[in-house]
């Protein structure tokens, strides 16, 4: 823990008096565990003009040094201002400590604080920077000549809301760097006095400022995805987390007034939400309300919501108003339940629907395939009983063919008798007509001797080898010649 400086003062000095004035130099000393070191002088006129080198120091216990009454308890918001320094000291004092706690989450660097001490009024000055090297400037002024002082300064401080700003959890809430500017006035008997009736004008500027804790997007890709009230609450769940709203670089006025300090609106917008923060600081209690109004857009006509944090500025308190919006939402999906019920049911009709339609189908299709299936089986029956008879009528002409075949070889046989006949008879008159020619009369006249011996049978070959020469008959003038038998004649013919 940082020593401030409290307990027993040890120290070493040096004292003279030149000109006038008493010098304290070469001061080398302790107040508990915390160090200082300088040079003073003190006029007979109590005129103080001093420079002291210290440890770490806390502005408040300075402020407190310098505006409050030295006399009872521990200085408290509600300590009455002192008329004048102890002992009625002027002059001026600065002091240079090795860090400055201004507040409990900024500590300037390279710091000095100078007070300065006139009939009637007292004024301080701080100059110092932050870690980032932006300067931090505060000068206040009591002016009075009774316990009621004047109060006017102003105040230049940078912000760092990552470090400034937290809920009681320590979570962080914001994010983002600038300075705050304010200009004020105020009267009072007490501290506590002054800040409630404080009043003044100023300006406020943060870069990369992002609201943490918010993210309409995620809400609305949840929300997508819900279909009952756990679905909506993952939706809330998915709103809070994420990285959160970035506003970017913003600016605005200030307004204090009754103590409290009001900033300007900071507004956003884009495709899932419309955003606005409000924040005011109540100076007297030490506490910050911050307001974010949200006009989602995941679904049409939704009603808005507000995140609100309250509270010291480390120790925020977060709370939501989305009832308005949960209802919405809630009757939004059971509607929805109830239409998709509603489609359903008309969809399970149409679907009843089309199975009996199918179901006739099928049973006409079914009944379709009996006939044809019944029709292949006649068919099928009828080739069978044509292919039988097929065989039938085949076996019959067989029959048939082999009873004719006999038949048939008899005919043969007599017409082959015949021909044999013939062509012997062929053969005797060939020889005839060797031995003598014959007259055509006579050889019409003449007839077979029935009564002589038939000619002896020959082979095949031997009929195969004979030839029947041709007769020429005699004919009548004029009468065309005719040869008998044919000269291409065959007696296998």
């Amino acid at each position: 823990m940082m020593d401030y400086g409290s307990g027993v003062v040890v120290g070493d000095a040096t004292v003279a008096w030149a000109d006038g004035k008493w010098s304290v130099s070469g001061i080398n000393g302790r107040l508990g565990a915390s160090p200082f070191s300088g040079d003073v002088s003190l006029s007979p006129a109590m005129v103080l003009d001093g420079r002291l080198q210290t440890g770490p120091l806390r502005l408040a216990d300075l402020l407190a040094g310098a505006f409050l009454d030295w006399s009872g308890p521990a200085a408290a918001l509600e300590t009455g201002f002192a008329t004048a320094l102890p002992f009625g000291i002027t002059g001026q004092l600065w002091i240079t400590p090795s860090s400055l706690s201004v507040h409990p989450h900024f500590t300037a660097s390279s710091a000095e604080v100078g007070i300065e001490a006139k009939p009637g009024e007292v004024h301080v000055t701080m100059l110092g920077k932050d870690g980032g090297g932006h300067d931090a400037q505060i000068d206040i002024t009591s002016a009075g000549t009774d316990q009621s002082r004047k109060l006017t300064g102003k105040l230049k401080l940078p912000v760092d809301l990552a470090q400034q700003l937290a809920l009681v959890s320590g979570g962080p809430v914001a994010s983002g760097e600038g300075e705050v500017e304010v200009r004020f006035d105020s009267e009072g008997r007490s501290p506590g006095a002054a800040l409630a009736a404080s009043r003044g004008e100023g300006r406020f500027a943060l870069d990369g400022f992002r609201l943490l804790g918010l993210t309409p997007s995620a809400f609305t890709a949840a929300l997508a995805l819900a279909k009952d009230s756990a679905g909506i609450t993952a939706a809330f769940e998915a709103l809070r987390g994420g990285e959160g709203i970035d506003f970017g670089a913003v600016s605005g006025d200030i307004a204090l007034a009754g103590g409290e300090m009001r900033f300007s609106p900071v507004q956003h917008s884009d495709g899932d939400a419309d955003v606005t923060v409000k924040a005011m600081a109540d100076l007297a209690l030490g506490e910050i309300d911050i307001d974010a109004a949200i006009a989602l857009k995941a679904r049409p006509n939704l009603a808005d919501m507000s995140v609100a944090y309250a509270g010291p500025p480390m120790g925020l308190v977060r709370s939501e108003d989305n009832s308005e919006i949960a209802t919405a939402l809630g009757v939004t999906i059971m509607q929805q339940g109830i239409n998709e019920l509603e489609r359903l049911q008309q969809e399970q009709a149409r679907l009843a629907k089309e199975e009996d339609q199918q179901r006739a189908e099928d049973e006409a299709r079914l009944a379709a395939y009996y006939a044809q299936r019944d029709e292949l089986l006649l068919r099928k029956r009828e080739l069978k009983v044509h292919a039988e008879m097929q065989v039938m009528e085949a076996d019959r002409l067989r029959r048939q063919i082999e009873a004719e075949r006999a038949q048939n070889a008899e005919i043969n046989k007599a017409e082959m008798r015949q021909r044999l006949r013939e062509l012997r008879t062929w053969k005797k008159l060939a020889a005839l007509s060797e031995a003598r020619p014959a007259t055509a009369t006579e050889t019409l006249n003449a007839t077979p001797d029935q009564s002589a011996p038939k000619p002896q049978q020959t082979t095949q070959s031997s009929r195969g080898s004979a030839r029947v020469k041709p007769v020429i008959l005699a004919k009548p003038p004029g009468a065309p010649v005719v040869i008998s038998p044919p000269p291409n004649f065959s007696p296998s013919q």
